[in-house]
């Protein structure tokens, strides 16, 4: 074969006549070209050769181009007939998670949690069929199957939901006052506000929730935020009477610094995302429920590089014995002796404001976007680019919701 005959041929340049504008090729570099960072020249095959190319090829392009460049297979999926089945194949394999409406409001919707349709505890053959609960300003709803709403309690300004189950307990968190009754009675609907149970303590910005299935004991721990800087947190436990429960006060202590966040290790330690000393340059501390007593965590090198120097504690995760904690800038793994694991570091994209764990990724949520990483690798696996914010602030991971303007949706993982 000669050398002339090895040149590959020169591909004309698109314009807006000619038969190059109906190649199948421009569909494939404008995706590249469009979304990728190096400069790609917008040039195609006529289509007289195009035509004659076997759909295997094809099939191999869309291969590579999951790899590289899983945004172009949604424009592959727009050329024709024979390309949809390749193409909405890989991007499935490809998605991590998507997000699915359960329901839609009139208003803004501020908090959200699910629960479990059927009783774990006495049904034989469970079912994953979950229902939600969700707080407006003006009460508590129930999303239906059709996506519409029922109100179930009137309160005002409901912020944050925390469903019991096994406890048959609901706990929310209404204009600063922490609000308790009966799951049973507030989902059949004749829960009224006077069979409620509020607490004395108000202000509370945030309350956290530590249950087993194993074990009874029930731990909850409210946040209340002074003006002088300090915070007071409050511990109550569960008592069982008859076949409800109430909640009872069991002891509160100030902390002279800002929390951000309560993350329970076990009924008796809890780790404390605070707002940073510039004295002791600490983060987070480990908090003793007993004595509501926080101690330090011993100081790791890479939490004291100039990285962090600004960094802002948003939360913090137990994963497989080691704590993740998670800036608004980085994340970093480390052991009980809180020496850090340099080879994983998370450096996020964005800056997240809200996390949520769902193993083996975590979910960062920014003001644009939500961008899904994997614990193991600490890589970008997934991004989702919608302004969601998360409403479950339990963050328990097996169900997570999320608002999207007036609605309510659930994190679908596959």
């Amino acid at each position: 074969m000669s050398k002339a005959m090895q040149r590959p041929m020169p591909l004309p340049s698109i314009s807006s006549k000619g038969p190059g504008l109906r190649s199948k090729w421009r569909h494939i570099l404008r995706g590249l070209r469009g979304r990728s960072q190096i400069s790609i020249p917008l040039e195609a095959l006529p289509t007289h050769l195009t035509d004659r190319i076997s759909i295997e090829v094809y099939e191999r392009i869309m291969d590579h181009l999951a790899n590289l460049h899983p945004h172009t297979l949604f424009i592959c999926t727009q050329v024709c007939r024979l390309w949809v089945p390749r193409s909405r194949f890989l991007l499935l394999t490809s998605t991590i998670c998507h997000p699915v409406c359960r329901t839609e409001h009139d208003g803004a919707v501020l908090c959200a949690s699910p629960y479990r349709e059927h009783d774990p505890t006495f049904d034989l053959h469970p079912v994953n069929d979950y229902g939600v609960l969700y707080g407006t300003q003006d009460g508590i709803y129930r999303a239906s199957r059709d996506g519409s709403g029922s109100r179930l309690l009137s309160l005002p300004n409901v912020s944050q939901i925390k469903i019991l189950m096994d406890q048959n307990l609901f706990l929310c968190l209404s204009d600063g006052n922490l609000v308790a009754a009966s799951f049973s009675s507030l989902r059949a609907g004749v829960c009224q506000n006077s069979d409620t149970q509020r607490m004395t303590e108000s202000d509370i910005v945030s309350f956290h929730v530590f249950s087993t299935y194993a074990n009874s004991s029930v731990r909850v721990a409210a946040v209340k935020a002074s003006n002088s800087g300090s915070t007071s947190i409050t511990i109550y436990k569960l008592v069982r009477d008859r076949r409800t429960c109430k909640v009872v006060f069991v002891r509160n202590n100030e902390i002279a610094t800002e929390i951000y966040s309560v993350r329970f290790l076990n009924r008796r330690s809890a780790i404390v995302a605070i707002k940073r000393d510039d004295a002791t340059r600490e983060w987070f501390q480990r908090l003793d429920l007993n004595t509501l007593n926080a101690t330090r965590l011993p100081k790791s090198p890479i939490l004291l590089d100039d990285w962090s120097s600004k960094s802002k504690p948003i939360i913090s995760f137990l994963v497989d014995g080691m704590l993740l904690l998670c800036f608004d800038d980085i994340g970093i793994y480390v052991d009980r002796f809180n020496m850090a694991n340099v080879d994983l570091v998370f450096r996020w994209d964005s800056t997240p404001v809200a996390f949520a764990l769902h193993e083996p990724y975590i979910l960062a949520f920014s003001e644009t976007r939500i961008t899904v990483w994997n614990i193991q690798t600490a890589e970008i696996v997934q991004t989702i680019h919608s302004a969601y914010r998360l409403l479950d602030t339990s963050q328990s991971g097996e169900r997570i919701l999320v608002g999207h303007e007036n609605s309510v949706a659930e994190i679908v993982f596959s």
